[in-house]
């Protein structure tokens, strides 16, 4: 079930035409990444998630719960700024999308040479098993 989670978030991000028109699509990543072909670009990877089961009982056998935490971080070599915009419009699409906010922070990434923002979400799914 978290494949099909990190691929539907990686399709609304993918398919939201307010985002993609500051972040093209093709800069929107899955997985971390030692490098990017241009800027500004979007990384996604899973820091957190787990599944509980039977969680109760019904004619299908029960349900389980799924915790998924994807990490997003934005990059920017034009300026923190740049980052802060990116994730006005990310915040829109992760709340529409059923996601919580854990926590955000800004931080300058040495290698890319690039403002890095990092981001944490979770959401909780619960479906019959």
């Amino acid at each position: 079930m978290t494949y099909q989670m990190m691929k539907d978030l990686y399709d609304s991000l993918c398919g939201h035409s307010t985002l993609t028109a500051t972040v093209p699509s093709n800069n929107i990543k899955i997985g971390w990444q030692n490098d990017f072909e241009d800027y500004p670009s979007i990384s996604i990877i899973q820091v957190g998630g787990r599944e509980t089961g039977q969680l109760g009982f019904s004619n299908t056998g029960g349900l389980i719960k799924e915790d998924f935490g994807p990490q997003i971080e934005i990059y920017s070599q034009a300026s923190a700024k740049q980052n802060y915009d990116v994730l006005s419009i990310l915040d829109n699409i992760m709340i529409s999308c059923g996601y919580e906010k854990l926590s955000d922070t800004d931080s300058w990434d040495p290698d890319l040479l690039a403002h890095r923002k990092i981001t944490r979400w979770n959401k909780t799914n619960i479906f019959t098993k």
